[in-house]
């Protein structure tokens, strides 16, 4: 499923298990043709591990300059891939916990 069963992404050292859901999701993007640009995911990636932005109150304080139109496609399209792949897992009876689904 998702293109994503690998040894590689079941490690949890190569992948924190808190991430694994967005890890697939973003997998299976790459695998497209052309979609996802290699700059883009690398932004999907530190977004996903910066440390401040878990912090609400930096968030807060945070001001976007420029919101593009690609961005907001990307975001559309990764969270769309994300709740299929919510989906697919609740259909499933939830093999993977509901903690490693949401890396929020």
């Amino acid at each position: 499923c998702l293109n994503s069963d690998t040894s590689l992404m079941m490690n949890t050292n190569n992948v924190p298990q808190h991430l694994l859901l967005m890890c697939c999701v973003l997998r299976y993007i790459m695998t497209q043709k052309s979609i996802l640009r290699k700059p883009e995911l690398d932004a999907f990636l530190v977004t996903a591990c910066s440390k401040e932005l878990m912090d609400t109150e930096n968030l807060a304080r945070m001001k976007l300059d420029l919101v593009t139109p690609r961005g907001v496609q990307l975001a559309t399209l990764f969270m769309q891939g994300v709740e299929m792949a919510l989906f697919a897992n609740d259909a499933c009876g939830a093999p993977v916990p509901f903690l490693m689904c949401c890396p929020w």
